[in-house]
């Protein structure tokens, strides 16, 4: 069985950020769970982005991909399912946000 288990934090939420691409190619279905705490604004977004290079990146389509986080602390899970890009991430914008911290974890699994 094939795991993806990978994991990022976001330590200044102040500024723009974005993991690192992860490679999907084997996980037809996965979860990606953003938790944020001390944000001290209502305006910053968190967007699913798919690539198929690891260079160039859009936004996944999807009804619920992009995120406003209105809440100084919570957490979104994503469940992607038919993704047709070879890589993922989570692009995170803080608008009028200063500060804060998050952690990203991109999981799923199948057999092999």
């Amino acid at each position: 069985m094939a795991i993806l288990d990978t994991q990022a934090r976001f330590e200044d939420l102040g500024e723009v950020n974005n993991t690192a691409p992860v490679q999907v190619t084997e996980f037809p279905t996965f979860s990606i769970s953003f938790s944020w705490t001390g944000l001290n604004a209502s305006d910053a977004q968190a967007e699913v982005q798919g690539s198929v290079d690891g260079i160039n990146w859009n936004k996944i389509k999807s009804d619920d991909n992009v995120l406003i986080l209105d809440t100084t602390e919570d957490t979104q899970i994503w469940e992607i399912l038919e993704v047709t890009t070879r890589y993922v991430r989570l692009s995170y914008t803080p608008n009028s946000n200063t500060t804060g911290s998050g952690t990203v974890e991109f999981f799923g699994g199948v057999s092999t």
